[in-house]
């Protein structure tokens, strides 16, 4: 994975800081906890985007604590969400505070998302949220400095290119097009679905903290096995979560471009992308393990790909446990005895209905294209005839 590779062109002392987090989120819990928050969070996570939310819903005193302060300085990028109560709260004042300096100081990237507040409210400060520095007034008594501090954050963040819920119809719209923003902001060019790979999070996470993320050694991680257990999807998924934490990366399947193009285009590609020529560590790391799936993970494997259910269909249990101990549990393998079921099933179906009746007007089912024009044209269709399946070009030649 060359993006592991990158920090072989910094030595100790230059070597960049990581980020720990691809997202920081500011939000006032009340308002936007039990909707656009939580949605919005599973929705980066499901992209693998490391999302730091903060959980703590009674929040002593003013001043944002450290652990908060350090996720923020550790993130690439801040949504803040802006809702009806959010100026209401001296602790989201002072994270936007933080924010904005981290915008100024640490190049941080933020995106104003504005939900069920007028953009205008939090940029003039008023509506609520002028009621709420009145408050703060009251509070504050003479610190007339912090309040204006805090008028100046909310001017600035809302004056930010950003996203207003008012715009749109449904809320998971909304939220699709801010994970798409961030995914772009993140220079996520290369998202990878890891959907439907039963029994991949486990073999994730081994290999993920293998890698010793935040490290300045250079670490080569080998994934062996055999072909079709996953190991190009799962050096593609890795890259699309970590690709963010580098200055520079390149995801690279030497062996298919190689012999597609050559190596010079590769080497090319390689070079162009990273403008640091990379060697491999002679000390490469092995998991020797097969990255088999395990019995559960292979049943529910086949009968996704078979029956397109979680389960196999009632009647072919021992049907299925049979295919699985012969494929020993290989992906590729099971799509491969997958493509033979399907042509078998069509085969053993058309037989069927061609025992329904000698008369093709009388079977339930039609897929010839002579016999479809012959009954059309002679109106020898009947009402058991329920699907009529053709290749159109076919049928309108003979016809």
């Amino acid at each position: 994975m060359a993006g592991q590779q990158l920090s072989n062109a910094f030595d100790s002392s230059s070597a960049p800081s990581l980020k720990k987090y691809d997202v920081f989120l500011s939000f006032r819990g009340e308002d936007t906890r039990k909707n656009i928050i939580s949605h919005l969070y599973d929705a980066l996570s499901r992209e693998k985007v490391e999302t730091f939310i903060d959980n703590n819903e009674l929040k002593k005193g003013d001043e944002i604590s450290p652990t908060l302060i350090k996720a923020i300085e550790d993130s690439h990028v801040s949504i803040l969400i802006f809702s009806e109560n959010y100026a209401s709260s001296k602790w989201c004042l002072n994270e936007l505070k933080k924010i904005l300096e981290c915008k100024r100081y640490k190049e941080q990237i933020v995106i104003p998302v504005f939900f069920n507040i007028d953009p205008s409210h939090v940029r003039n400060q008023t509506g609520s949220y002028k009621e709420a520095f009145e408050k703060h007034k009251r509070e504050l008594k003479d610190n007339y400095d912090r309040l204006k501090i805090w008028k100046a954050a909310l001017t600035e963040a809302a004056s930010l290119v950003g996203w207003d819920f008012q715009n749109y119809r449904t809320e998971s719209d909304f939220i699709k097009d801010i994970v798409k923003d961030v995914l772009q902001k993140l220079n996520r060019k290369y998202q990878y679905e890891t959907k439907g790979l039963v029994g991949f999070e486990k073999t994730y996470e081994q290999i993920e903290s293998m890698l010793k993320i935040g490290s300045n050694e250079v670490i080569v991680l080998g994934i062996w096995g055999m072909g079709g257990i996953g190991k190009t999807t799962l050096a593609k998924a890795l890259f699309a979560k970590l690709r963010s934490q580098f200055e520079g990366c390149c995801f690279l399947n030497v062996k298919d471009e190689s012999n597609k193009y050559g190596l010079d285009v590769v080497y090319s590609k390689f070079f162009s992308t990273l403008l640091e020529e990379e060697n491999l560590h002679p000390g490469a790391s092995y998991i020797e393990s097969p990255f088999s799936l395990r019995r559960i993970a292979r049943k529910k494997l086949l009968s996704l790909t078979v029956f397109r259910e979680k389960h196999p269909e009632f009647g072919y249990e021992d049907l299925s446990e049979s295919v699985i101990v012969y494929c020993k549990g290989n992906p590729l393998a099971l799509k491969l005895i997958e493509s033979g079921i399907e042509v078998l099933l069509n085969k053993n179906g058309r037989d069927i209905v061609n025992q329904e009746s000698k008369d093709p007007g009388k079977r339930s089912r039609l897929w010839k294209a002579e016999e479809i024009c012959d009954i059309l044209k002679k109106n020898k269709g009947t009402e058991v005839v329920e699907c009529i399946s053709f290749d159109s070009t076919e049928v309108g030649h003979l016809c």
